[in-house]
């Protein structure tokens, strides 16, 4: 039985089966054993990795993990769990019964216990008679199991499966965590699913459903406890009065886009566009009410190769990874030139992330990553003087200069001044990898003497095993509108970096950051904020959520939808601009005053990439 999975429904009677003073009453006392059946059940098979939940009678959510199934050789099953025990004992009479909803994968078990009254089966009976709840043992006179069917009745589509489940879940949405289900249900996510049940084992295959459940059930009571330093926030759908309270303000969204010559061959980015949009809440008249910039950069002007770091003639800069560098770079620094011009804008939002992991763009190899030049960030105030007053311990060349201009220490110094920024800023991410926050719920849980160090190391080693990042796992966790109180996260881990530069990178600013679900079925999108914009978190919160329910499908917020479109340029667009690059890469070649070379450049740029001289042979 090891390699299957199931779901069963157990109906208890408790004066019958609990409550007694017989062999079951004497074990639930003694053992804190609750007895399932005296008879084997098919499937079912002993758990030591389990949970039970259920809410106690003080209507607080209470999740046992220490809980256990047990199966003798006689088939005669019990659930271990001290804390439920307890409260049958305390509280359970002639007139309650428990339902218990079992889901099992191989060791693994998720249960959850329903504690309710006799009541209820006289209402079922009268909303739907042609079901004959008499005839399927219910209510029970003992214990009553009933397991999904694959064959449906015909009549409204139901099993009584269905039917008890839908109606126990309909009188504790929270307790059964509906939310969840909703989520891992709807039909988008199948395809994000079965991609990443592709990349684990047949046995996990099984399990993960149910681990993923359980992790979500435990971080969800972490969340929930008075003591815990991080809780569930929520926002309240009102569209009126937060378009009332954003009116004649200004809101800005940035995002970057990679440029290329369309003549020229080859996939590494030759330029970089930042385009910021501006729009006034509220605002009818349309020259008022918007405002559009759009920054281009060409690669080749902004950076320096002759800084004194020795390369060998064979080594070659990592193309890509400078592309990244940059338009990191560049985004970041667009971002605060804007603010600094906009100092009374209410938010500005950039479409990804506010800080980036960045710990291996430096000058060494393999990615040989040269400096930024002078006079490019003059133009921006930026001076190797500024940036050693914001950094210590900057390393120095062979030459015995500090590498002030190297883009490590660029990004560093963006990063404190991000941090200093008076203007709130927000980085959006629409798919979260990692699991920054579950990590930082964790750390702040054992922090808060909440969980034990051997717990949150049981509980990394399975997000490890399952590949269960924070968008999977905080899609289960949350419901629509809700988000996690913003936490300080870490994404720059000096032990990553080259050693010469881990003091530097332990100098980096790290951001606040949570994830907020705006509708039920999407993923989480994770927000990334400055000290400014962590300040004024439950507004942040509100904005983007009403932002995003403007585009309910996407559930991603309008103004960063507007500005990736006005950023990415189409390609009937691309021409145009492509033809720009052309006349300025022309018009450099011919202020070199190289004849050869200008018609050498003429000739290239008058290739296209679907040229007979750029297309791939045939082997």
């Amino acid at each position: 039985m090891s390699g299957e999975a199931f779901k069963l429904l157990i109906v208890l009677n408790a004066s019958a089966c609990l409550l007694r003073a017989d062999v079951q009453g004497q074990r639930l006392r003694s053992k804190h054993q609750i007895t399932i059946s005296d008879r084997a059940l098919r499937s079912v098979a002993s758990a030591s990795d389990a949970t039970v939940r259920f809410r106690n009678s003080d209507g607080h959510l209470i999740l046992d993990d220490k809980a256990k199934l047990i199966v003798q050789d006689n088939g005669r099953s019990f659930v271990a769990s001290e804390l439920l025990a307890k409260e049958l004992i305390a509280h359970a009479d002639e007139r309650t019964v428990l339902f218990l909803h079992l889901e099992q994968a191989s060791g693994v078990l998720r249960a959850i216990a329903h504690i309710s009254t006799f009541d209820r089966f006289k209402e079922w009976d009268q909303q739907r008679p042609e079901l004959r709840l008499s005839s399927y043992g219910l209510p029970p006179a003992y214990s009553t199991e009933i397991e999904p069917s694959s064959l449906r009745d015909g009549m409204d589509a139901d099993s009584i499966y269905d039917m008890l489940l839908r109606h126990i879940q309909a009188e504790d949405p929270k307790l059964f965590t509906i939310h969840t289900e909703k989520f891992l249900n709807a039909p988008h996510l199948l395809v994000p699913l079965l991609s990443h049940l592709a990349s684990l084992s047949a046995e996990d295959n099984l399990k993960f459903p149910v681990q993923l459940r359980r992790l979500s059930d435990q971080f969800r009571s972490i969340l929930e406890m008075e003591a815990s330093p991080l809780r569930i926030g929520k926002v309240e759908r009102n569209h009126l009065e937060t378009w009332a309270q954003a009116n004649n303000k200004q809101f800005a969204f940035l995002d970057g886009g990679v440029a290329k010559i369309a003549g020229l061959p080859g996939t590494e980015p030759t330029a970089l566009r930042v385009g910021v949009y501006c729009v006034r809440a509220g605002d009818a008249d349309l020259k008022s009410r918007e405002e559009w910039s759009l920054l281009p950069f060409v690669v080749g002007d902004i950076i320096d190769k002759n800084t004194g770091v020795h390369m060998d003639d064979d080594d070659q800069i990592d193309l890509r990874r400078l592309g990244e560098a940059v338009r990191y770079t560049l985004e970041l620094l667009t971002a605060l030139k804007f603010a600094e011009r906009h100092p009374t804008v209410e938010m500005l939002f950039l479409h990804g992330p506010l800080v980036n992991t960045f710990v291996m763009y430096d000058e060494g190899e393999p990615h040989f990553i040269p400096f930024l030049k002078k006079d490019f960030l003059a133009q921006f105030c930026i001076t190797p003087a500024a940036i050693e007053a914001a950094l210590s311990n900057i390393p120095v060349t062979a030459g015995n200069q500090r590498m002030s201009c190297q883009f490590m220490a660029v990004y560093g110094y963006l990063l404190h001044q991000m941090a200093q920024s008076q203007v709130p800023l927000i980085g959006v991410v629409e798919r979260s990898a990692g699991t920054w926050l579950a990590q930082a719920v964790l750390d702040k849980a054992v922090e808060a003497n909440i969980v034990k160090e051997d717990y949150n190391r049981k509980v990394v080693a399975l997000l490890k095993r399952y590949n269960i990042a924070d968008d999977f796992l905080f899609g289960c966790v949350l419901a629509e509108g809700e988000y996690v109180t913003p936490t300080l996260i870490k994404k720059n881990e000096k032990r990553r970096a080259r050693e010469k530069w881990q003091q530097v990178v332990e100098q980096y600013k790290r951001p606040f950051a949570t994830l907020l679900k705006t509708t039920e079925t999407s993923f989480p999108f994770r927000v990334e904020m400055n000290e400014a914009a962590n300040a004024r978190q439950a507004h942040v919160m509100r904005t983007l959520y009403h932002t995003a329910r403007l585009l309910p499908r996407y559930a991603f917020p309008v103004g960063l939808d507007i500005v990736d479109k006005y950023a990415k340029v189409p390609d009937w667009l691309s021409k145009n601009i492509s033809a720009r690059m052309a006349a300025r890469v022309l018009n450099r070649t011919i202020a070199e005053g190289d004849a050869r070379l200008v018609a050498q450049v003429r000739r290239l740029l008058a290739h296209t990439p679907r040229d007979f001289f750029y297309r791939p042979n045939s082997q």
